[in-house]
This record gives structure tokens, C-alpha cells and sequence, in this order.
């Protein structure tokens, strides 16, 4: 059980990380991040009992599971990112007033890899 709880962790601090880092890139800020240290970490963790997983499959896993775990996850990132912003509907995921913070969905996890396409747009559509 302790093993669990440090992957998570470890998966949170490098989920941060990288959305920070991919928020910079598309605002056309700068961030120094080591990418491929980041993407290895988070290769690396087992999430899943019995299973590593490769980088973008546990990015989607901890994406989801982040705002689960807690709560104010991407507010907390987006509000450093962008302070006069207020309410971030255009950075994508959902709200709502019985649930605090903001919960990702499938287009969101194809931004945050740097895969945008056709299928993102599909998938940003119809996750909604």
C-alpha cells in the first residue's frame, strides 16, 4: 500500500510538471523542463498493481485520477499559469457546482501529450 500512495505522489508532482511545462508551450511562455525525465518518470511508475505502463498511457491515467485525489489539482496550476484568467473554459475539462475543481476528459489528455488532430477535436466534441 505504501508503494501506491508514492507512485501517486510521484505521479502528481510529474503530472504538474508536465502540464505547467505544456501550458507554457502553448501560451509561448518559457518553462525549462527536462522533458524526456519527466516522460521516463512517469513511464516508470507502476499505477496500476502488476502493471508499468508507457508514459502517455499513465499520463492519461493520473490525469484523470489528479482531480480525484485533489481536488483543486488544475485550478491550483492554472491560477499560477494564468492569474487574471479567472475561470479556465477554454483550457477544456468540466465543472461543476456540487464537485470542486476541474475534471479532465479525453480531448484534454490529447493536448497534454502534444497530439492534436482530427481525433482530438472528435474526441474534445464529444467528451462534453
Amino acid at each position: 500500500m505504501e508503494t501506491r500512495l508514492k507512485n501517486l505522489s510521484e505521479g502528481l508532482a510529474a503530472l504538474e510538471q508536465w502540464v505547467r511545462y505544456r501550458l507554457a508551450e502553448l501560451l509561448g511562455q518559457e518553462h525549462k523542463i527536462e522533458v524526456e525525465a519527466v516522460q521516463s518518470r512517469l513511464a516508470g511508475l507502476e499505477l496500476l498493481p502488476g502493471q508499468c505502463l508507457p508514459f502517455e498511457e499513465n499520463l492519461a491515467l493520473i490525469t484523470v485520477l489528479a482531480p480525484h485525489l485533489q481536488s483543486d489539482f488544475f485550478d491550483r496550476i492554472f491560477g499560477d499559469v494564468l492569474p487574471q484568467n479567472g475561470d479556465y473554459p477554454s483550457l477544456g475539462g468540466a465543472t461543476w457546482d456540487a464537485v470542486p475543481g476541474i475534471y479532465t476528459h479525453g480531448g484534454d489528455v490529447d493536448v497534454s501529450t502534444g497530439r492534436e488532430g482530427p481525433e482530438t477535436a472528435f474526441v474534445s466534441q464529444t467528451a462534453v
